[in-house]
């Protein structure tokens, strides 16, 4: 059973790449803006220990033993301790701020990917009915046809969507999970 929907899955991820034929350039660039998104949502979770830290006032108690930790808490003990409080919330602030601005870019140039490759596969579907003989046509009225092209595009964009963030948390867990 498992076997069976695993290849039926990859059937369907064989069926959407070529439908990215022109876009395939901005695949790296959407993966490569979640894993920026990623990398910053963590920074802006790591600055939360030197925050507890500033506000209790421990200057002398262990911070923890992640290297990433260590390093902020250097970096803030060289701030006078009259503006760590400020500093640190600040830097909370900016890396909030710049995750945010890395998600709109990842946002918007997936949303670029899926308009332009929905665009693409309404074109060619349009184009085959078309060439489609109007008898057959004449069998289905046109509100159900235009109903089951709208749906089965809409289909197909949620999958493309479903594949990028896939691909993008594959990408992430591979560089995270040690």
């Amino acid at each position: 059973m498992r076997k069976h929907n695993s290849r039926r899955e990859f059937a369907v991820v064989q069926r959407l790449l070529p439908l990215l034929r022109g876009y395939k350039w901005l695949l790296p660039v959407i993966v490569v803006l979640g894993l920026l998104a990623s990398v910053m949502e963590g920074a802006s979770l790591s600055l939360l220990i030197p925050l507890l830290h500033v506000l209790t006032d421990h200057s002398e108690s262990l911070v923890g033993n992640s290297s990433l930790v260590l390093r902020l808490q250097n970096v803030i003990d060289v701030v006078p301790p009259t503006l760590r409080l400020l500093a640190v919330v600040l830097a909370i602030f900016v890396a909030i701020c710049f995750k945010n601005l890395i998600s709109y870019a990842n946002v918007a140039a997936f949303s670029f990917v899926d308009s332009r490759v929905s665009h693409d596969l309404r074109v060619r579907l349009f184009a085959r009915i078309l060439n489609v003989p109007f008898a057959k046509i004449d069998d289905y009225s046109p509100g159900n046809l235009m109903n089951l092209l709208e749906t089965e595009t809409w289909r197909t964009s949620q999958a493309l969507k479903v594949l990028f963030g896939a691909i993008t948390s594959a990408c992430t867990a591979a560089i995270f999970v040690p």
